[in-house]
């Protein structure tokens, strides 16, 4: 009866040991998996980095082109101002110079 115990101990024995490397090879397989995910994860966060980036330098250049465009605005604002005064100016001189060789030719022949 001893010796069926003593065969009975080594196949449990053996049955855990069995087990145990079973445990081990899926505990290292987990452990992979682990360092395949945090590198999946590392790559994605430069990617999303690279996105963010892109993103802030997109809404700079957006400001900037609202800038510019306020700008040009308030120029052809003032461009539509100076072009007013500048025909006055201009008319003003002709009716000048006009008036000025009017004068000139009466005295000529008078």
């Amino acid at each position: 009866m001893e010796l069926n115990q003593i065969d009975i101990d080594a196949a449990l024995l053996q049955e855990r040991n069995v087990e145990s490397t079973n445990v081990a090879r899926s505990m290292r397989q987990i452990h992979e998996i682990n360092l395949d995910l945090a590198s999946l994860v590392e790559s994605q966060q430069e990617t999303v980095d690279a996105v963010e980036e892109h993103a802030y330098n997109v809404h700079d250049n957006a400001q900037r082109g609202v800038s510019h465009l306020q700008k040009a605005k308030d120029m052809m604002k003032d461009g539509m101002r100076n072009e007013g005064f500048m025909r006055v100016f201009f008319v003003v001189m002709g009716v000048g110079g006009l008036m000025i060789a009017i004068v000139l030719l009466l005295e000529a022949f008078y």
